[in-house]
């Protein structure tokens, strides 16, 4: 993309999505303002070549980005200076662009509030959007699904755009579910199903 050629042709089928994103993710936090308008073209052009391996699947993200995600994600010993954090924003970030219908771009926050969040602009900009986004120190999944299962309701979503997987990136465990007279996951399942 050297000097706004948008005939140059971008290959990411040997990349990660954290890869596309490391140099916006950095450990220092959010150089982007520094990159060029170039580089910027560039991983946006690389973003958007990432193949699709989830066809089909909405596979909604619920993504911590709290202080403990900072930690290296090969352990405290680890050579790469790959975090936590890193991977859960740019994995939740390729889910939620890969997903179809009213959960297109969006994601769940980790906390005991959660939200569905939209994501607006390219991948720079939801990049920062979902690492600026509200977190508590500890997340109430029941209500994450009681979330999903609202917007399905209001928007009267059809059974083929609705999540398959509800997928938790994070370092640490969520909050007790509550009191039930079966597992937090049959309570989930019975209220989807009761729901249509």
């Amino acid at each position: 993309l050297a000097n706004g050629d948008k005939g140059v042709k971008v290959s990411a089928n040997a990349v990660f999505p954290y890869d596309v994103l490391k140099s916006v993710i950095m450990p220092d936090r959010w150089n982007a303002q520094t990159l060029s308008k170039t580089d910027r073209d560039f991983i946006v052009a690389q973003w958007e070549a990432l193949p699709n391996f989830v066809g089909d699947a909405n596979i909604l993200p619920m993504v911590d980005v709290s202080g403990s995600m900072s930690c290296l994600a090969g352990g405290p010993k680890s050579k790469s200076s790959v975090r936590c954090i890193d991977v859960a924003v740019s994995l939740g970030l390729y889910l939620a662009d890969k997903n179809k219908g009213m959960f297109k771009d969006v994601f769940a926050t980790f906390s005991s509030n959660p939200e569905l969040l939209n994501l607006k602009g390219n991948v720079i900009q939801k990049a920062e959007q979902m690492e600026k986004s509200n977190w508590e120190m500890g997340t109430n999944v029941i209500a994450a699904f009681k979330k999903v299962l609202d917007v399905a309701k209001k928007g009267n979503v059809s059974d083929q755009e609705m999540p398959r997987a509800l997928l938790v990136l994070s370092d640490m465990q969520f909050d007790q579910c509550g009191s039930f007279d079966d597992s937090a996951m049959q309570s989930i399942k019975r209220n989807f199903e009761a729901a249509g």
